[in-house]
């Protein structure tokens, strides 16, 4: 996150902080989130992916038992102020750091919840055909239906996300 502001990528508000300072100053960590940040709240582990242990929080005892959650899966919990009805665009980026960058069209991700889940991701609507079919079986819409500046402006704040990280290859940025 800090790689990103200096490198113009925009940002929701967050705060972090390590498991032991949760453990020993639970109280004062959720006061020093809720003075800063508004809810709804995202809360997850720093160094995870698929979802796994994020949760989404309304209010003080599910922020506290999100955190918990959080503590599970990371020594490090990151909780990043949400938005009520906000769409969830991905889009690719191609190549390495320090040339040039393919792009990909965006897309719009729509989730069963209020957030895409791990299950979501990776189970899809295996109830139903009786096996995992995951992110193939979850709705999407390609191209997102979004302005063509709005859509450069995403595309290009995936570029400076994937160079301020220096990464090659391949990555998805999640935008919402």
């Amino acid at each position: 996150k800090q790689l990103f502001s200096q490198n113009n990528v925009p940002l929701t508000k967050y705060v972090w902080f390590f498991r032991n300072e949760w453990e020993d100053e639970g109280s004062k960590t959720v006061t020093k989130i809720e003075e800063k940040l508004h809810y709804p709240l995202y809360v997850k582990p720093a160094n995870g992916g698929s979802s796994i242990g994020v949760s989404k929080v309304k209010n003080t005892q599910e922020l506290r038992n999100a955190i918990e959650v959080a503590a599970l899966f990371d020594r490090k919990i990151l909780v990043e102020e949400g938005f009520e009805d906000a769409r969830e665009i991905n889009v690719s980026v191609m190549g390495n750091s320090g040339s040039d960058l393919a792009v990909s069209v965006c897309e719009e991700v729509f989730s069963a919840g209020e957030m895409l889940s791990y299950d979501d991701k990776y189970k899809g609507n295996a109830k139903k055909t009786g096996g995992s079919s995951g992110m193939v079986s979850t709705k999407r819409k390609i191209p997102a239906d979004l302005t063509k500046e709005l859509e450069k402006k995403i595309q290009d704040a995936a570029k400076r996300a994937f160079s301020s990280l220096d990464c090659f290859g391949l990555a998805r940025i999640d935008f919402r």
